[in-house]
């Protein structure tokens, strides 16, 4: 059976301000950030991960990011996610 798992980016810098972006390309907050590495550390507790998809907003990325350190293998950048 395939588990498929959607993960939300983290915190960006720009809703620390309550500032919507949509599309506009922004990093993660610090508070994103531990939140992208405490989500990576559950995941590989819980499940067993195949592959990783992201978006290509950097936001998505830096998200997916300490996720693929722990599996060795870069996210799939995916323009069409966004």
């Amino acid at each position: 059976m395939t588990t498929v798992l959607l993960i939300r980016h983290g915190q960006s810098v720009t809703n620390v301000t309550q500032v919507f972006t949509g599309h506009y390309d922004v990093p993660l907050s610090p508070l994103g950030q531990e939140q992208a590495r405490r989500t990576a550390a559950y995941l590989q507790k819980n499940f067993r991960i195949d592959a990783i998809y992201a978006s290509d907003l950097m936001r998505a990325m830096q998200t997916a990011q300490p996720l693929s350190l722990i599996h060795i293998s870069e996210p799939t950048r995916q323009a069409e996610i966004s």
